[in-house]
């Protein structure tokens, strides 16, 4: 990905060496190769072994160049080598997603709303039990099944609701 704020031409490819992306193991196949945005031409490629050598060519501001490959071995691990004119490489990792406080505490709070919403079934089907048997069957079971839908709901629209604050609030910064 060139996210930097000018092209890279192949004139920045320092003695025409091509930028090499080894993945560790033996290369089998090129699944495919995309462009975004697609109206930009990709360099050409070859594979050797286990890399993709991308050979010296126009990389514009702005493009993403993908590669789907098929490898022979387990677990491939990718490094990049380039040897690039006024070009600094940097590794881009895709955020983990991780529970916030709030998720954590949600799944928290909704555990104790189910454990009360058991209690609460049980004390009622003993209570049925008590009166009709035919009560025993179906009441106390809808209204514990419907209170555990309606809270579970409720709080999966404030946890919502709160993750569109924070996107929000971080797309106004």
């Amino acid at each position: 990905m060139n996210s930097g704020r000018r092209d890279v031409a192949s004139s920045h490819f320092d003695g025409d060496l091509p930028i090499l992306l080894d993945v560790g193991a033996p290369i089998v196949e090129i699944l495919g190769i995309t462009s975004q945005p697609t109206s930009l031409h990709v360099p050409a490629v070859v594979i050797d072994d286990t890399a993709v050598k991308i050979a010296p060519g126009l990389i514009a501001r702005g493009q993403t160049i993908s590669f789907s490959l098929l490898v022979d071995g387990p677990a491939p691990t990718l490094s990049c080598r380039a040897s690039l004119v006024d070009v600094t490489v940097q590794e881009k990792r895709e955020p983990t997603r991780q529970q916030s406080p709030g998720d954590q505490l949600a799944l928290v709070k909704g555990i104790k709303i189910t454990v009360l919403a058991l209690a609460v079934l049980t004390f009622l089907q003993a209570l049925t039990d008590l009166a009709t048997p035919a009560l025993s069957m179906v009441g106390p079971g809808a209204i514990a099944l419907a209170l555990i839908v309606a809270i579970t709901v409720w709080e999966l629209a404030r946890m919502w609701a709160r993750r569109r604050r924070a996107r929000r609030s971080t797309r106004q910064d």
